[in-house]
Parts: C-alpha cells; sequence; structure tokens
C-alpha cells in the first residue's frame, strides 16, 4: 500500500472517530459542543482539519477536548510526507504537563508553584505501586516532609496507615534523623498513640542492637507542683525515672521514684573502721574525738554501683565514752544536727542501720558529739540507684 492509501486510510479513521465522537455527545447530559460538530461536514472534514492549529489548548472551552484531540491527530496524519508519518511525533510521551494543565494518567504532572494544591473533592485517589511503594514522595527542601497528612474533620487522622497483611500499619526509618517523628498541642493528648485490642500484643515495641530502646528526655521538677497528670505517666527529672500512681493535678498527683530501687549485696561489705590495725586500710585510723567529722567514701571495695543515690549501713559505736552519738549525712552539706545511733554508758557496743544519701561521687560525712569520743565501724547492706 502506498503513501497515498495509507494517508487516505487514516482520514477515513478519523472521519469515523468525529462522527462517533459527535454522536456520544449528543446523547450525553452535557453536550458541549454537540451542536457545532454535527453540522460539520462530514467529507471535507480533512480539508478542514489540515487548516487547525498543531496545539492542542486545555484552556479552549468551545469545543470538545476529545474532538480537539481526534483534530490534532488528523493535522498530523495530513502532514505526511513520503512515508514519514508525523502523526508518530504527534503521540510521542509521557510529556510534563504545564502547571494548571489537566493531569492525565500515564504522564508525568509537575508543580512549580509554592502553594499549588490538587483537591479530590471527595474523591477517592488510590495507588497501587511505585517507585518503592504505592505512595511515593520525595522532597529536597530543608526542613519540609516528603509527604504530609491532615485531618480537618473531628477525630479525622492526618495519616492512617493499614496492613492487611503482616506488615506495619506505618513504619517509620531514616538514615539520618528520626523514624517515625510525632507532636501535640493540645492538653491531654499524644504525640504518638499506640493502641491494641489482640491478645498478646504490644501497643508499642521497641528494640535497638547498640542504641536506647526507648529514651525519654528530662522532663519537669518532680513531683509536680502544677499540670494535670494522669496515672502511668513516666517522666525523667536530674536522673530519676518517676511514675504516677495517681491521677491529680499538681501535687495532688501521686508518684513513685522508680529509679530508687534497692539493691541488697549478697553479703554485707566493710567500708570503713576507724580502730587502728583493721580492714580496709583507708581512711582515718584514730578514735573520734568530741564535734570530729570526717568524709567516708561508700565506693570502697566496690561496695555500690556508680550513680547510687543513697546507701543502707549498719553502724557500729564500740568502745563508748559515757554517753554521745554519731550522724550521718550527704556529703557537702552542713550538719543537720541529728543523730543516727547513741548511747549513754561507757566501754560499750552499739549497732544500728542507717539510710544516708550520698554526692554524685558516692561520699557521704560522718560527725561525733560526746566528750571521751568512740570508735566506729560501718558495713554496706546495699544501696539505691
Amino acid at each position: 500500500m502506498g503513501d497515498r492509501d495509507e494517508l487516505a486510510a487514516l482520514r477515513a479513521q478519523v472521519e469515523t472517530l468525529l462522527h462517533r465522537v459527535a454522536e456520544l455527545e449528543r446523547r450525553s447530559a452535557k453536550p458541549v459542543g454537540a451542536s457545532e460538530l454535527a453540522a460539520e461536514p462530514t467529507a471535507p472534514v480533512t480539508a478542514a482539519l489540515a487548516d487547525e492549529p498543531t496545539t492542542l489548548d486545555a484552556t479552549d472551552s468551545t469545543g470538545s477536548s476529545r474532538r480537539q484531540l481526534l483534530r490534532s491527530v488528523g493535522v498530523a496524519a495530513a502532514g505526511a510526507v513520503g512515508g514519514a508519518v508525523v502523526l508518530g511525533v504527534a503521540t510521542a510521551g509521557p510529556a510534563a504537563a504545564a502547571d494548571g494543565a489537566t493531569m492525565k494518567v500515564g504522564e508525568s504532572q509537575s508543580g512549580t508553584g509554592a502553594t499549588s494544591v490538587t483537591d479530590l473533592n471527595n474523591s477517592t485517589f488510590r495507588a497501587t505501586g511505585g517507585p518503592t511503594s504505592a505512595l511515593f514522595g520525595i522532597q529536597d527542601k530543608v526542613g519540609v516532609p516528603a509527604i504530609t497528612g491532615y485531618g480537618q474533620g473531628v477525630n479525622g487522622d492526618g495519616v492512617r496507615g493499614f496492613a492487611s497483611d503482616s506488615g506495619s500499619g506505618v513504619s517509620g526509618e531514616s538514615a539520618k534523623g528520626d523514624g517515625l517523628s510525632g507532636k501535640t498541642t493540645r492538653t491531654g493528648k499524644a504525640g504518638v498513640s499506640a493502641e491494641t485490642s489482640a491478645v498478646g500484643a504490644f501497643g508499642v515495641l521497641a528494640q535497638s542492637s547498640n542504641g536506647a530502646a526507648l529514651r525519654l528526655v528530662p522532663g519537669p521538677s518532680m513531683p509536680p507542683f502544677t499540670g494535670t497528670w494522669s496515672q502511668g505517666s513516666l517522666v525523667v527529672n536530674n536522673g530519676d525515672l518517676w511514675f504516677c500512681t495517681t491521677s491529680g493535678v499538681g501535687e495532688a498527683s501521686k508518684w513513685a521514684r522508680l529509679s530508687s530501687t534497692f539493691t541488697a549485696l549478697a553479703a554485707s561489705k566493710r567500708i570503713y573502721d576507724s580502730r587502728p590495725g583493721t580492714l580496709p586500710a583507708v581512711g582515718i585510723k584514730t578514735r573520734f574525738d568530741d564535734h570530729t567529722t570526717r568524709v567516708i567514701d561508700a565506693k570502697t571495695g566496690g561496695a555500690i554501683l556508680p550513680g547510687s543515690s543513697s546507701v543502707l549501713l549498719n553502724v557500729v559505736a564500740t568502745e563508748t565514752n559515757a554517753g554521745g552519738y554519731f550522724s550521718f549525712w550527704r556529703n557537702g552539706l552542713a550538719w543537720p544536727g541529728t543523730s543516727s545511733i547513741n548511747w549513754n554508758r561507757p566501754d560499750t557496743t552499739i549497732a544500728n542501720s542507717v539510710v544516708v544519701a550520698l554526692d554524685t561521687n558516692g561520699l557521704f560525712q560522718t560527725r561525733m558529739e560526746g566528750a571521751g569520743g568512740a570508735h566506729l565501724v560501718i558495713d554496706v547492706v546495699g544501696f539505691y540507684l
């Protein structure tokens, strides 16, 4: 078949399609441009097509977009020369549509406007595949998310993920930043909320091979003086972990300090003995005199773990004077004027248990009051972290 025969056949196909478009538009509820198209002659249609512009104007509202498309095809057919049909150039793609043009499936749409928005108007958009997932976002601007979800309705989620198989409803991963980040400015609401109704399931599962599986950022002073608190809340303050046992506002809420758990030693460990020639060979090895104060290291012999907040002691006063007492308190503070172990007769040995706070280096102080003095022996029974 020669070039003229091919061109004639192509023109006949265009004419047939034009008649079909006109018929469909006459039947439709909105016959835009149908009367125009029906009035066009069928025999000389190819000649008319040759006079049409080759550019398809997406903003032209005088005729059917389908008719415009067919006219463009006809123009390309009319320009066929020597077997090199220009139609192939007219239908090449996909090409990126300009800003404001109609989005077409299979073509690339780029938006360079700073606030360009495409509204679906309550329609459903469903993507079944992409470069790596059904919905794929790329963003190279600093501080701008690749995908943003915004829910305006009451209880409307900004982003909701659902997995019907073994995958995650929402999964977050990052090479440098946070894998998943959540924030709220509403009182009583959670930045990230997790819920499960399945038996044996977890609301939140966190794991890490190199760092902390879960990290709490330091919060307000504890116990709190202000704010509304709910039972089950966890707060870190000044290195301590606090748990809310009773809901309430400010001081009406009740808290337990979980980080102050007690660890008992398998066997008590002696950390100080003032008597000469005794172990451990640390500290001053002389009898306490009246008003004598000494600093004791609770870490002696590895009796406590680094970071311990306080220590449980068994203290013994021996070779005593007629009457007096020893006092124990946190290092770095002035003597509170209290007593922890007392006696009222000479040459006696008496013991007592004492809990004393430690400074950051594991140190505490002891002071003896009473003319004539006494010796002091200190054993660690356990410690609080």
